[in-house]
């Protein structure tokens, strides 16, 4: 048996809890290392994300070469507030004005543990010890309904209630702050000591719990179609952008079963620029608007159309609690009951938790007044 590793993982000049690359590699985390895409992401990545745009270009990565400098010379917090509005883009919600509908941005949010990857063995565990708490800097997704509701104005929304309802019930973030995140980021700063490196190990961990969220929501929403069928490399993608003010790299996440049947969490560059040169900025802002557009419309389609499917799945397993403590092999339900992880390669299903649904929305009233009640 190897001597234990430090559980804990590492802190940057930042404070920020950052698992190191030997790390994550362990828990089949990879980043970097050339792995081909398969061929429908990649495709999808070359007729999506990279096609032209009709129109003016934006003037916001001009905006980025005027304040790259400042940026660089800042701590963590300040650059980020002096780039994500040129950078990054918000929902309508935090802007009535300018902000993109459906949309919501939120700083540090915390995804719930409880869907990061296990570790693969025992011995992986006891050596490296659980992975650290997923936590962006920036996330990107769908705005929620209550968000939407205190903005002051007639913001739209992606979810009618009864979707909503099935949404927060799997939510991923632990507050809900929003529901189904596509694009994360990661910022670091050079006068702190800090490298895109660092930020890059984070994203690795952050791509990783989406990949793995959407995989097993998916999973369990088409598990009863006839034919059943498995999640697409496209529905359970993930984009990442790591910035340390000087430079950025845009990264594409994804999840798959290598020959041997292990399951693996890849992440690889799609792009890279330095904030002083505009064309490469250009082409950022041009693939990040791309992303954006294409989640909002396929991707959302695609999630609304599961989440009927998801609900009436009489083998659906108990709603996951809170995970914000070590990752543990078994958590307790908000019912109390206690499951089996499911983070293998497979879903595995617990019993049925409710009597079918009655007639009508996707919901249903009975499972409501059941959702209501468990807080």
């Amino acid at each position: 048996m190897p001597p234990q590793r430090t559980a804990s993982p590492s802190r940057n000049a930042s404070g920020a809890n950052i698992d190191e690359k030997q790390k994550l590699d362990a828990y089949n985390i990879r980043f970097d290392i050339g792995a081909a895409l398969p061929p429908e992401l990649n495709n999808h990545i070359d007729v999506v994300v990279k096609k032209a745009r009709d129109g003016p270009a934006s003037p916001n990565a001009q905006r980025i070469v005027e304040k790259r400098r400042r940026a660089a010379l800042q701590n963590e917090a300040t650059g980020i507030a002096a780039l994500e509005r040129s950078l990054l883009f918000d929902g309508q919600a935090g802007d009535v004005e300018n902000g993109v509908q459906l949309l919501e941005k939120k700083a540090n949010v915390n995804f719930n543990r409880y869907f990061l990857p296990d570790a693969p063995s025992k011995m992986v565990k006891s050596s490296w010890g659980a992975l650290s708490m997923p936590q962006p800097d920036r996330a990107l997704g769908y705005v929620t309904r209550m968000d939407a509701q205190m903005s002051g104005a007639e913001v739209q929304v992606p979810f009618s209630e009864d979707e909503e309802q099935i949404a927060d019930w799997y939510r991923l973030s632990i507050r809900g702050d929003l529901h189904f995140p596509f694009l994360t980021a990661q910022f670091k700063s050079l006068s702190g000591g800090d490298t895109i490196f660092h930020a890059n190990c984070q994203s690795a961990r952050d791509g990783a719990i989406i990949t793995n969220y959407l995989h097993r929501f998916y999973s369990i929403a088409y598990a009863k179609q006839n034919p059943p069928r498995a999640p697409s490399v496209v529905e359970t993608c993930h984009f990442s952008l790591t910035c340390e003010m000087w430079s950025l790299a845009l990264w594409v996440h994804w999840r798959e079963v290598d020959k041997n049947g292990t399951v693996q969490y890849r992440m690889e560059m799609i792009y890279s620029a330095t904030l002083r040169e505009l064309d490469p900025l250009l082409a950022t802002r041009r693939m990040l608007r791309n992303i954006v557009d294409w989640s909002l419309n396929e991707r959302l389609f695609s999630i609304k159309a599961a989440l009927p499917l998801f609900w009436d799945n009489p083998e659906r397993p108990p709603q996951p609690t809170e995970e914000r403590g070590s990752n543990s092999s078994s958590v307790r339900t908000r019912s109390g009951s206690v499951a089996g992880s499911l983070m293998s390669a497979e879903v595995m299903f617990a019993p049925p938790m409710t009597p079918s649904s009655e007639t009508g929305d996707a919901v249903g009233a009975n499972k409501r007044r059941r959702l209501a009640g468990e807080g």
